[in-house]
């Protein structure tokens, strides 16, 4: 009676009418089960992190970076890299900072342009030539840097931005910058640094990832 009572044909009905998808929505419902999985899945994730071949997962690194780096063409990825510099307008920020430390550096030490233009100067000039003319040096200087820093399109920014766009255009199809780079490259590519480094970053994220693992359930959503 047993036999045929839970046989395939009377347990098929039943069996049709669960909703999966209904008891699983529900058993997710309770927090005590969401903690509970998260606690496992962290569990796992932190075992297999940690049992995880250091030796394997560092070759793999470093041959997908070696991969990588042979298709990398160095001197496209440095001017690109020197032409977004440009369009951010940071080479004028760049000059604007040094300007204005050179120009109060030069202020700020006037007195070693003195005793350095007194060093220089003859014997039967009076002193206070000396000093008329060191502060000619200083005042002039000062008054120039001055001139470059408020005005936006002063001939030195002019001349900075065309040779910064030669050197741009030197580095991109100058045969000299790419056989360089190429050196650079393969240098990298022969060595043992790209594997040193691709240890370095597996270390630092197997710590990461398993102290984040130890300090805290992961959180999951659902729809």
């Amino acid at each position: 009676m047993v036999s045929n009572f839970l046989n395939a044909a009377t347990i098929r009905p039943y069996v049709a009418k669960i909703n999966v998808s209904t008891l699983l929505t529900q058993w997710m419902d309770n927090p005590k089960n969401i903690e509970l999985l998260s606690a496992e899945i962290s569990k796992i994730l932190k075992d297999v992190i940690q049992k995880a071949d250091d030796k394997a997962v560092t070759s793999f690194i470093a041959n997908k970076s070696k991969e990588l780096l042979k298709e990398i063409k160095l001197n496209e990825v440095l001017a690109s890299g020197l032409d977004i510099i440009v369009e951010r307008g940071d080479q004028v920020r760049i000059l604007n900072y040094i300007v204005l430390k050179l120009r109060g550096y030069i202020m700020e030490n006037e007195a070693m342009v003195r005793q350095r233009v007194k060093k220089e100067s003859h014997i039967l000039i009076p002193g206070f030539v000396d000093n008329m003319i060191a502060s000619k040096i200083t005042n002039g200087l000062a008054k120039y840097l001055l001139e470059i820093e408020d005005d936006p399109n002063h001939k030195i920014r002019k001349e900075l931005n065309e040779q910064l766009e030669q050197f741009i255009n030197d580095i991109r199809s100058s045969p000299k910058w790419q056989q360089e780079l190429q050196e650079v490259k393969q240098m990298l590519l022969d060595g043992n640094r790209i594997e040193q480094y691709a240890a370095a970053v597996w270390k630092h994220l197997q710590l990461s990832i398993i102290n984040d693992l130890s300090q805290k359930n992961l959180r999951f959503s659902y729809i």
